[in-house]
């Protein structure tokens, strides 16, 4: 499951920069377009163009035109309908720079480069944060830590496409202490908008690197500040209550009853907001939640609505990216066409294509053949076959007597048979109660007789798991990879489909194609 950070970078850029000293008609057009920003009239991203525009043509200076357009871009952005959002912001950067509007040039650069981070264009991305940076200098002292620690946080969203949660981590910590660094230096200012996202994000990160009791302590982090400012708005509050039920799940003794308190403080904040992402979030985390109290039939039809949001998720973001790359590109071709080496480029192009072609033929063949080799030797039980090994015949090397040994033995043959390892987070103490020994000699089976530790036997029994359902049911080859991945018990699709190729030496999908070919 996708776990945001961008999200509250761009959120709360809405409300970081607020230290500016405002003239008595800019703040008067501040208060009124802030109360926009937070949506607190609850009206639709429709709404919310429209009166962005309102505001825009009826705005007496630059500084309230870029103020102005601000309520457009974040009603597109909320819409993944990033190319619109994009130009917007684009607008207002042009018009900051050049009226020399230094608090919204840092503002703005930052805002472009969260939404070309956000698209994958990491190149304009990281030079539009670097331009932030720069003009983050000419301001004072206060708002020049408050906005590089906006930057530092939004700037980190770049390495999540590189999956780097530890570099990740590190810039969102190095955001905290400058956090830190302003309460105390201003310690009668408000600075919620900017510890919010720090706090959130870099429980996030530790969230990913599953230490979630460091993650639980940085939520908490973020709740509190959110109780006590009246700035921050409703999706600040749900998106971190449904982080910290989702979190609560993943420790090894959960508060099924913290769980479902956060649970339905999320559930209330989405009847009103509709927001399909958070949405996404309860059913998955409510999914986790039935899963662990084996409440199957739940999940299943939980996983159902799960598949749904996915797909409309993916084909907002999808159609959205496109736009901009297609805009790239119809740029491009315009610029080919005035060339004088069109020609050349033309031929160029048939050449990649032609050999494309034959490479794309040689490696359908290649795939073919290992496939087949694969299909063979699960056939033959060459692989995911756990035969029982002698055991030891050094004495001294034994922790448990040999009748012992051969009496686990067999209850782990008998374990490998059923389906227990597909909970999420089942673990070494999990087993221990199913098969009544203890962790020690469930290590010392593994690590004799399997040579693998815990974790990779688990994973392994997992990918045969899902490899016998996709043989020999042919309705679970057309279900997507992150249902694959949620029934088999894996914490991410990421994290299968890795699993998956290490096992198996193909990707998972690569292997559900092949079937697909093989059984028509």
């Amino acid at each position: 499951m996708f776990k945001k950070f961008i999200f509250f970078i761009l959120l709360a850029y809405q409300f970081c920069f607020s230290q500016e000293k405002l003239s008595q008609e800019n703040s008067t057009f501040n208060d009124a377009v802030n109360t926009y920003l937070r949506n607190q009239k609850n009206i639709t991203n429709q709404q919310l163009v429209e009166v962005g525009d309102s505001l825009y043509k009826s705005s007496k200076n630059d500084w309230q035109k870029v103020k102005s357009l601000f309520v457009i871009i974040g009603a597109y952005d909320s819409q993944f309908e990033y190319k619109k959002a994009l130009d917007y912001s684009l607008e207002a950067n042009s018009i900051a720079e050049k009226n020399k509007l230094i608090f919204w040039k840092t503002r703005t650069s930052g805002q472009v480069a969260t939404l070309y981070a956000k698209i994958g264009f990491t190149k304009e991305s990281i030079k539009y944060f670097d331009k932030a940076l720069i003009y983050a200098a000419d301001l004072d002292r206060k708002n020049e830590l408050l906005s590089k620690s906006m930057i530092l946080q939004a700037k980190s969203f770049v390495y999540q496409n590189q999956k780097n949660f530890r570099k990740i981590l590190e810039i969102n910590k190095e955001a905290v202490e400058i956090i830190k660094t302003l309460k105390k230096e201003f310690p009668n200012d408000n600075f919620q908008g900017s510890a919010v996202p720090a706090f959130i994000n870099t429980a996030t990160s530790y969230f990913h690197l599953e230490d979630y009791k460091n993650a639980k302590i940085y939520y908490k982090l973020a709740l509190d500040e959110i109780k006590n400012s009246e700035a921050l708005d409703r999706n600040f509050y749900a998106q971190t209550c449904i982080k910290i039920a989702m979190n609560e799940l993943k420790l090894d003794k959960p508060d099924f009853n913290f769980t479902v308190y956060y649970l339905k403080k999320a559930k209330e904040i989405l009847k009103i907001t509709k927001d399909k992402e958070l949405e996404l979030e309860i059913n998955t985390t409510e999914a986790d939640y039935y899963r662990l109290k084996n409440k199957y039939k739940t999940v299943d039809s939980i996983n159902i609505k799960i598949n749904d949001s996915y797909k409309n998720l993916a084909d907002l973001k999808i159609k959205s990216i496109e736009k901009v790359f297609n805009d790239s590109q119809n740029n491009y071709e315009s610029e080919k066409k005035k060339s004088s080496n069109l020609i050349i480029y033309l031929y160029i192009c048939i050449t990649i294509v032609i050999i494309s072609t034959l490479l794309y033929f040689y490696d359908s063949k290649r795939k073919k053949k290992h496939f087949n080799t694969i299909l063979e030797k699960i056939n033959n039980k060459d692989i995911f076959d756990y035969q029982l090994k002698t055991p030891l015949q050094n004495k001294e090397k034994r922790i448990m007597s040999e009748e012992k040994e051969l009496e686990l033995l067999n209850k782990i043959n008998e374990f490998e048979k059923g389906n227990h390892f597909t909970q999420k987070n089942f673990s070494m103490s999990q087993m221990s109660t199913l098969l009544e020994t203890n962790r020690k000699y469930i290590n010392y089976i593994l690590n004799n007789y399997k040579n693998q530790n815990f974790s990779d036997y688990i994973n392994s029994l997992r990918i045969k798991y899902i490899i016998q359902l996709l043989i020999n049911d042919s309705n679970f080859l057309n279900y997507k990879i992150s249902y694959l991945s949620e029934i088999s018990g894996f914490s991410s699709h990421s994290r299968f489909t890795h699993i998956f190729k290490k096992e198996v030496n193909i990707s998972p999908s690569e292997f559900i194609s092949q079937l697909k070919r093989k059984n028509k």
